[in-house]
């Protein structure tokens, strides 16, 4: 399966669909915002919570040493080495499997934690954990349901009334203020 035929499989959730009603600077405001349709008897499968803008965050954690590189693989492949031997002592192998598991696993979890780290040459010596978080959120709606989405919302005080549409084709009557340059 290619990732083309993934997101076809994804059917209605491929992607954002709808018209965008409000946006939200945090999540909390824009699923109280859902809520509040829901409560509403508003059809809320119809509506979507839309992460806008993403950042990419990186908190670095720490100082990576060629220590800890090792360290960090032999424990890691202690771990693996234990569960492998946890199936080989199931099978029928004496509880040696466990131990000599663990220490095949650190030898190699060590090799496997330094090899990566010697090859950088010192360009990154520090850990880190990566987030990606969005600055704003939208809510979107089917078409066919927005005006009363945004109705809904109006009422509930989320959304600020829309003026009604100025047609400009008809002039102004006489007397009657233009917005323009003040004289």
């Amino acid at each position: 399966m290619n990732v083309t035929q993934g997101v076809q499989s994804a059917g209605k959730f491929a992607g954002p669909v709808g018209d965008e009603v409000i946006v939200f600077s945090d999540y909390a405001a824009a699923q109280k915002a859902v809520d509040a349709l829901a409560d509403a008897q508003f059809p809320v499968e119809n509506v979507q919570i839309v992460g806008r803008d993403l950042r990419l965050i990186e908190n670095v954690t720490g100082r990576l040493t060629a220590g800890k590189a090792i360290g960090g693989g032999a424990l890691s492949g202690a771990w693996f080495g234990v569960m492998i031997g946890l199936l080989f002592l199931i099978i029928g192998m004496g509880p040696g499997a466990i131990l000599w598991g663990a220490i095949m696993g650190a030898i190699w979890g060590a090799a496997f934690g330094a090899i990566p780290y010697f090859m950088q040459r010192g360009e990154r010596d520090f850990t880190s954990v990566t987030t990606v978080a969005p600055t704003s959120f939208a809510i979107l709606c089917a078409r066919e349901s927005v005006a009363e989405c945004r109705r809904l919302l109006t009422e509930q005080g989320m959304l600020a009334p829309v003026a009604a549409p100025v047609d400009l084709s008809v002039p102004p009557a006489y007397g009657e203020r233009v917005a323009g340059p003040e004289a």
